[in-house]
């Protein structure tokens, strides 16, 4: 069974993406990473497709194993910052309450 094929019988539905135009579908032909063969020709049409973002897997993740727990790590030139939890860090790696912050040796 393939991954996606599981996460269907599981429960597990994509996040709708609107293409906006017919432009990215024909960009998807020249890029080596973009596939829509795969795609309900319906959902093309309408310029949409249903794909997997990271914040709709780990919604589901989350869902399945509440006690998980989730770990980010960001840096800058100053130090590492931890997260763990399922609140997203904030951008400018900047540690919050209870986040770990690494000092890196200038």
């Amino acid at each position: 069974m393939s991954a996606q094929a599981w996460l269907r019988s599981e429960g597990y539905r994509p996040e709708p993406l609107d293409l906006g135009s017919h432009g990215v579908l024909f960009a998807a032909h020249f890029a080596p990473l973009v596939h829509v063969d795969d795609h309900p020709r319906n959902d093309l049409y309408a310029l949409r497709m249903q794909v997997s973002l990271p914040a709709s897997l780990e919604t589901f993740v989350h869902g399945r194993m509440p006690g998980a727990q989730r770990i980010e790590l960001c840096h800058d030139r100053r130090k590492i910052v931890v997260r763990r939890g399922w609140q997203a860090l904030g951008p400018g790696c900047e540690a919050g309450p209870g986040d770990e912050s690494v000092a890196l040796d200038p």
